[in-house]
Order: C-alpha cells, then sequence, then structure tokens
C-alpha cells in the first residue's frame, strides 16, 4: 500500500515528466534548434531597425531625426531592411515564438520544482535567458513597428542617403538600382532645407540628368502672425519655439505648404495659402502670392523654408520665409514600380 508521501511524489513526478517530455519535444526539433542558433542576432538587428522607425514615428513633423548613413553598403542594407520590414519580420516572429514557448515550459517547470516538496533541485532547467528575453521583446515589439513604414519614413530616409553618400557615381548606381525613382524628387524636394540636403537633391538630380530650374524664387514675410493659427494656437508662440529650435539644432527645418479658400465674413472667397511647421500654424503667404499660386501653379511643387525670424522680446516676431516653385518631376514610362533594390 502506497504511503501519503509516495503517492504525492507520485503525482509530482508525473506532471514534471508530462512537462519535461514537452520541453523536450520542442528543443530537440529542428525548427526550434534553427531558432536557437540563427535568430538571435537577427533579434538584435531587427529590434535596432524597430526602435530608430519608432523615434522617427514618434517625432513631431518638422523634427524628425536622421539616419545618418557612412557607406554605400549601409545605405543599401538598411534599405532593404526598411523596405522588406514586414516581410523579414514573419520569419523572425515564428523563430522567437518557438523559441517563447520553449521558455515558458522551462520557467512553468522550474516553478514546479521550486514550490514542491518532493522534486529535487537537480531537475530544474537551464536555458539562455537573454536569448528568450530577445525572443519575447521582439513578439511584443515587431508587429507594432510595421504600421510605421510609410512612405514618409521611406523619402525622409532617401534624402538622408542623398546627404551622407557624397560620391556622384554611387548615387547613380542607388538610381539604377531603383532604390530612388524619379518622381522620388517630388517628395524628397520639400524635405531639402539645409544646404547639405540641397547638395544631396543635386546630386539625385545629375543622376536622372534632370533641371529643378525653379518657376518661381523669391523670398516674402508671412502675414498673419500675430493671430490665431487655425486650431486656436498662438502664432507668435510658435516662431518663438522655431526659432528655439533652430538656434538649438542649427538646422531649419522644413515647412509644409497648405493651399485653402479663405472664406470672408463679407466678400467673395479667396484663394490662400497657409504656411505650417509640423502642426503649427506660423501665418500666411501675402494674398497676392496665395492668388498668383493658384492661378499660375496650380499642380506645381511648392517648396519653402526659414529665412530669417526677426523681433522677439518687447517686438512681435516676424518670419520670413524663401519660396520656390518648380515643375513637378514625371516617372518615365518603363519604370517599374518595384521599390526594392535589385540583387
Amino acid at each position: 500500500m502506497e504511503t501519503k508521501y509516495e503517492q504525492l511524489y507520485k503525482n509530482s513526478k508525473e506532471a514534471y515528466d508530462n512537462a519535461h517530455a514537452k520541453y523536450l519535444n520542442i528543443i530537440n526539433s529542428k525548427e526550434y534548434i534553427e531558432s536557437i542558433y540563427s535568430a538571435p542576432f537577427d533579434f538584435l538587428k531587427a529590434l535596432y531597425l524597430s526602435k530608430r522607425v519608432e523615434l522617427f514615428n514618434d517625432a513631431p513633423a518638422g523634427k524628425k531625426p536622421h539616419f545618418t548613413l557612412t557607406s554605400l553598403q549601409e545605405a543599401i542594407s538598411t534599405y532593404k531592411d526598411i523596405m522588406l520590414y514586414k516581410e523579414n519580420i514573419t520569419d523572425l516572429l515564428d523563430k522567437a515564438t518557438i523559441i517563447n514557448q520553449a521558455a515558458d515550459i522551462a520557467d512553468k517547470i522550474n516553478n514546479m520544482v521550486e514550490l514542491s516538496n518532493y522534486l529535487d533541485d537537480n531537475l530544474l532547467i537551464s536555458y539562455d535567458a537573454k536569448i528568450a528575453s530577445l525572443a519575447k521583446e521582439c513578439v511584443k515589439e515587431l508587429p507594432r513597428t510595421a504600421k510605421f513604414i510609410t512612405s514618409d519614413l521611406r523619402e525622409s530616409f532617401l534624402l538622408d542617403v542623398a546627404t551622407c553618400i557624397k560620391e556622384e557615381p554611387a548615387i547613380a548606381l542607388l538610381c539604377q538600382k531603383k532604390m530612388f525613382k524619379r518622381a522620388d524628387l517630388n517628395a524628397i524636394y520639400h524635405l531639402a532645407v539645409t544646404d547639405e540636403q540641397k547638395e544631396g537633391l543635386n546630386r539625385l538630380y545629375k543622376a536622372f540628368n534632370v533641371e529643378a530650374t525653379p518657376l518661381l524664387s523669391t523670398s516674402l514675410r508671412l502675414k498673419g502672425v500675430t493671430f490665431e493659427g487655425k486650431n486656436g494656437d498662438d502664432r507668435q508662440n510658435n516662431i518663438a519655439l522655431l526659432k528655439e529650435y533652430i538656434q538649438n539644432t542649427k538646422e531649419a527645418p522644413a515647412l509644409a505648404v497648405e493651399p485653402f479658400t479663405y472664406i470672408p465674413d463679407i466678400g467673395s472667397p479667396e484663394p490662400a495659402v497657409r504656411i505650417l511647421w509640423g502642426e503649427r500654424d506660423l501665418g500666411f503667404l501675402p494674398k497676392d502670392v496665395a492668388a498668383e499660386i493658384h492661378d499660375k501653379y496650380d499642380g506645381k511643387i511648392i517648396n519653402t523654408s526659414v529665412k530669417q525670424i526677426v523681433g522677439g522680446d518687447t517686438v512681435s516676431y516676424g518670419l520670413e520665409v524663401n519660396l520656390e516653385i518648380i515643375d513637378p518631376i514625371l516617372e518615365e514610362e518603363k519604370e517599374i514600380e518595384e521599390r526594392e533594390i535589385n540583387n
């Protein structure tokens, strides 16, 4: 007749053996062995890119961080990682999941042993907790990052490539490999505000044998800077923050152009153009310039950048901007839609 102790030991050992059999079934599988040896560095690489993408996404418009690239190969590999992100993480998530399953079972077994009065400590299972931790982080973070792989990220990255890679033959090679497309010049043109970025943009124009002679190039003072913005925000405060940002970063951010129709309380509707820094309203282009843009430059690319900020202290801020208008670059008919670089 079994004693009570023997019965309790038998029950504990049986539960342990069942759990241990599941654990061995996983860690001896081909999928687990391949994952535990091949995936850890890929986990680190994917998480690093994920954090960079999330930093870009979380930063407000006009304050996006830049990718710093030191070589042509780094530019190519990073671009591939971004463009193939959703495809690549599918395999990584499968590998992370099987590693997590094994770690979860091992944790349950170890908890069972530690709480048991009948199981010896030599039954505890040891495993690489660092790899398991990376796998858990991948399962949590990587799917969330996928939605941040947007055209805005791609266009900003392309400008960073054109800015960092200063050799014209290297830029020409990237154009041949379809990292850059002619129509990308339209979006990148909006983002290029520093002298270094404009030099990078010029290298792209040369690579595509395209000229971008402005239809209009001028500087002008914004109107309405002492009034409330479209969301009720304080334009004077917005300009003060813009000035502080430029002083701190030594970089004038890209400004956005927002054409709209102004409907006065009295009189007829009229075209207007609002200038924004991210979501912050800075003021309007003069009425005659807004009317000219509406009448002569519909469908053209309009670019604005900060020329100077005047005033402050006891005097109201004023904002002078550079304004350029160019024809959009059309995509060649034979260009394919594929964004990834060909091998």
